[in-house]
């Protein structure tokens, strides 16, 4: 039997927030995608509510 060392794969993340309205998901998913890359892309199909949070992100 052979030791192989261990390697980390690039993989991505599927991640799936639910919660009433006002609950927090679109301020959640944007904390979310700025931690786990440098540039955060939205597409808005909330009538602008990702607008609220243009200037912390």
């Amino acid at each position: 039997m052979a030791f192989v060392k261990a390697t980390k794969a690039k993989s991505r993340a599927r991640i799936a927030l639910c919660g009433p309205s006002g609950a927090g998901k679109t301020y959640t998913s944007l904390r979310l995608a700025s931690g786990l890359g440098e540039k955060v892309a939205v597409i808005d199909t909330e009538r602008g509510s990702a607008s609220k949070y243009a200037d912390e992100f």
